[in-house]
């Protein structure tokens, strides 16, 4: 029984340094594919969030500094709400771009 076990540890530790080892790190350029699924979701995640802003807050007290928009958001709150999305996310849109290139990539 010894020598079976001595064989095992033999076996075992050539398996582990040979044939199990891990793959060596090589550097790549940058994330490839997944660089398109993060610029989508940002976008998508800037939509989800003005729209829930929009959607759940109650902007005709939040706009109470801007009477004339409050009195149309109060006719007319599909026109005014959807004026504030495209507004929102064009603002979003222009902030994002601004530090995406004032921030280098490296």
């Amino acid at each position: 029984t010894i020598l079976c076990m001595a064989l095992q540890w033999r076996v075992d530790a050539f398996k582990l340094l040979y044939c199990y080892r891990r793959a060596f790190p090589e550097m790549a350029a940058g994330i490839g594919a997944w660089n398109t699924v993060i610029h989508l979701l940002e976008f998508v995640c800037m939509i989800v969030n003005v729209l829930l802003v929009i959607t759940q807050l109650d902007l005709v007290a939040l706009l109470g500094f801007w009477p004339y928009l409050q009195a149309r958001l109060i006719e007319r709150p599909v026109v005014v709400k959807t004026l504030l999305f495209s507004v929102s996310m064009n603002v979003l849109l222009a902030v994002r771009t601004a530090l995406n290139f004032l921030v280098p990539n490296k």
